[in-house]
């Protein structure tokens, strides 16, 4: 048992450790000392609840179990407990059996934020925008979708270079993170643009107080002696008053941006659709 492959233990029904082989002592620097939170890990501080699952399920699976190391180290298991069938001794028995899946659970966020993030800003990207759309629409949630594009930003890149621009890029997704709220996103498909979905907002005066600091965001930014008033347009869209498509809100903030930016600076436009006899028409506000 001490030289099995993997993290092997095994333990008895009032909690107590009668085993730990080689590689759970290695590996999880797991000694008998720790041995009480580990136990509480495992069965979630309910001994006797997990005997009785494991008694009546004959095996239980643990996914997610996440241990702290002694040294600071975070390590993910995959657990397996099994009663031992020992029927001729009065005591109850549980072998688990554990397999470290860290590299792979730290390859999985890796690639995961390699997919789901813009590395310049560290905001979410496009892809992620559009599954979390299509989560919002599939729970039919109420929300406000709203596209920024940073005005004059050209002129930055023109005259400072792209360095400097990325720099305003990094400074700009600060700013806005700082009035984004709790259930808010914040993303950056791409360029000098920003899409905000805000929770629970349908209409037009609450998107406006809400949006306000938004706008106010950027104000004077100064870098190498060179001082910019920056700011930006903003198209937005409602769910599911403009549309109940990824593809169809995110045209509809589109529309209503590329309006806004035709008129003066730090403007909000909003979508919208007015019906009339034979066709609807579009509008802003």
């Amino acid at each position: 048992m001490d030289s099995a492959p993997g993290i092997l233990m095994v333990w008895d029904s009032s909690g107590q450790l009668q085993h730990l082989n080689a590689d759970a002592r290695h590996t999880m620097e797991l000694s008998g000392a720790d041995w009480p939170d580990w136990l509480r890990e495992v069965t979630g501080g309910d001994l006797d609840g997990f005997l009785e699952r494991l008694s009546r399920e004959g095996q239980r699976r643990d996914e997610k179990i996440q241990w702290i190391t002694p040294s600071g180290r975070t390590k993910h298991i995959i657990l397996s407990s099994k009663l031992l069938d020992r029927r001729s001794q009065a005591e109850t028995y549980v072998v688990s059996v554990g397999t470290d899946v860290t590299e792979q659970r730290q390859l999985e966020q890796q690639l995961h934020r390699l997919a789901y993030c813009d590395t310049l800003t560290g905001l979410p990207n496009q892809a992620y925008l559009e599954e979390a759309l299509e989560q919002k629409i599939a729970e039919n949630r109420c929300f406000a979708l709203v596209w920024m594009d940073v005005d004059r930003f050209q002129d930055i890149n023109n005259i400072l270079g792209r360095a400097t621009g990325d720099q305003f890029l990094r400074h700009a997704a600060k700013q806005l993170r700082s009035c984004t709220g709790e259930d808010d996103i914040l993303v950056r498909p791409g360029g000098d643009e920003f899409a905000i979905v805000l929770d629970g907002i349908t209409e037009e005066p609450a998107l406006r107080r809400r949006f306000e600091p938004f706008l106010q965001a950027f104000g004077l930014w100064e870098v190498d002696g060179h001082e910019f008033a920056m700011t930006c347009s903003a198209g937005a869209a409602f769910h599911p008053s403009h549309g109940h498509g990824v593809g169809e809100l995110q045209k509809c903030a589109g529309t209503a941006l590329n309006e806004a930016k035709q008129q003066a600076n730090n403007r909000l436009r909003i979508y919208m659709t007015l019906p009339s006899k034979n066709e609807t028409s579009t509008c802003w506000t």
